[in-house]
């Protein structure tokens, strides 16, 4: 669906009473759209792109995933630029669970064993504790949505 044609339901219903409802003919082929008309426009294409990435963060309708190879204590990696919120994370060697956001700790022999996955800093995170286990797992995969395609024009394809 266009973005073109979200406005067109939204002026059509409720929204038709809005001093910015004015937006023009949107066909293919439209003519010049005035001054005010691109400016409404605009103002809409701004409400749909956030409620599109309302509806992504809180249904994880894209989900992507990020490798994090040989983590290691205290390691930091930068999170991809669509990262929206942390599904789930695991080793990828046998679906065991990482724990994210968790800062408890699982002291043995002075060494925390409590593998976690911290995220205090946008589009940063870090590795906190040492994995244990023989062989040692090389490998974590962090599964998270993703923020959809920002809309930029009326043409656009959601």
């Amino acid at each position: 669906m266009k973005v073109s044609e979200y406005i067109d339901h939204l002026i059509a219903g409720e929204c038709s009473k809005l001093t910015f409802a004015a937006v023009g003919d949107m066909t293919s082929n439209p003519g010049s759209p005035t001054a005010v008309q691109t400016v409404n426009r605009n103002k809409w294409i701004k409400f749909i792109n956030l409620a599109n990435l309302a509806i992504h963060k809180r249904y994880h309708l894209l989900r992507k995933e990020f490798i994090m190879d040989y983590p290691v204590d205290g390691e930091e990696y930068n999170l991809p630029a669509n990262f929206l919120v942390p599904i789930r994370a695991f080793y990828t060697i046998d679906n065991d669970k990482v724990s994210i956001k968790n800062d408890d700790t699982e002291l043995r022999d002075s060494v925390d064993t409590l593998v976690s996955i911290l995220m205090d800093e946008p589009f940063k995170a870090v590795i906190k504790g040492v994995d244990q286990d023989v062989p040692v797992r090389t490998e974590i995969t962090l599964k998270y949505a993703a923020s959809p395609a920002k809309a930029t024009t009326i043409f656009t394809d959601l």
